[in-house]
């Protein structure tokens, strides 16, 4: 059963080092992907990192792209976005209005690491270009209170 809300146990500013942790601390369900979730329950959780050229990190505020078209070398856009079973899950929470963790790709002296940044509503969809020319599927995500 998909868990929608703050893990069991984990507080907002936790960090891990890998995202086997995360898998495991129950903050993010999925090792490859950047979005935990499915198309009919929405997305539980996403991690967020400066790797693509379309995110947009506002603190309180996230733009963040859906899933797909993007090299997974270069984190640039080479295809237009289609609505892949993550795409669906963002679909999903901003329809239900479900609060989706944030995880956001720090680094730190010692390298990458994962920090949960809390509760984040998906409140809006843009169907945009992207830096690289491409259609991408804009999401924004707006911070809980606490």
């Amino acid at each position: 059963m998909r868990h929608f809300g703050h893990p069991e146990g984990v507080a907002v500013g936790a960090h891990f080092r890998t995202r086997l942790d995360l898998l495991r601390a129950g903050v993010h369900g999925v090792l490859q992907a950047g979005i935990s979730g499915s198309a009919a329950d929405g997305a539980d959780a996403i991690i967020y990192s400066d790797a693509y050229e379309d995110n947009v990190d506002l603190g309180h505020t996230i733009y963040y792209p859906g899933h797909g078209g993007r090299s997974r070398a270069s984190g640039k856009q080479v295809a237009h976005q289609q609505l892949t079973a993550g795409t669906r899950a963002l679909l999903t929470s901003l329809q239900t209005g479900l609060p989706v963790r944030v995880i956001r790709r720090v680094e730190t002296d010692t390298g990458p690491q994962y920090r949960y940044d809390g509760l984040y509503r998906v409140t809006d969809l843009q169907e945009t270009v992207g830096l690289s020319g491409y259609g991408i599927l804009l999401f924004t995500f707006r911070q809980l209170p606490s």
